[in-house]
């Protein structure tokens, strides 16, 4: 922290409510830690029952959100329960898309492609999807279309170029 002011001087009368020092605020951006593989949209973080956007590059710089999250009863109480050290503090909080999407969840051999190109067949048409997330062999995309089965049989397909 550095000094933003010395409102009094050598020599004043000082009592038990006087300034002595002023100190800028350094925490004037709050950065939020996102996974690499997250959706890339907009999210919003929940402390409490309030969801508060966060900026594409996950870096809050708005003064009046960084002073609600920093004077939040979830952040006090992280504070507290929290050793002091001299490394940033990183208070856990929940955070989503702030606009929900429907995916389909489909089997993961059905994919063809990857996170940057991928397709999947229904009837064998190729469908462009994007790979939101997969786990325990399932996949869960956004395609292009409306899907409601897939081709499980893909082996030797590929993808059209775009």
């Amino acid at each position: 922290m550095s000094p933003s002011s010395v409102p009094v001087h050598l020599g004043d009368s000082v009592d038990t409510s006087t300034v002595l020092l002023a100190l800028e605020d350094s925490r004037d951006a709050l950065c939020l830690s996102v996974p690499p593989d997250a959706y890339p949209a907009d999210h919003v973080i929940t402390l409490g029952d309030t969801d508060y956007p966060v900026p594409a590059d996950s870096v809050i710089t708005d003064p009046t959100l960084a002073a609600t999250i920093l004077s939040s009863r979830e952040y006090a109480a992280f504070v507290r329960s929290t050793p002091s050290g001299d490394g940033p503090v990183q208070l856990p909080v929940s955070w989503k898309l702030a606009t929900l999407i429907t995916v389909a969840v489909i089997p993961t051999a059905s994919v063809i492609g990857d996170a940057t190109a991928a397709c999947v067949f229904a009837s064998g048409t190729p469908i462009p999807v994007s790979i939101v997330s997969s786990q325990l062999g399932r996949t869960y995309v956004l395609p292009a279309s409306p899907l409601s089965a897939v081709d499980t049989a893909v082996e030797g397909r590929s993808c059209p170029s775009s």
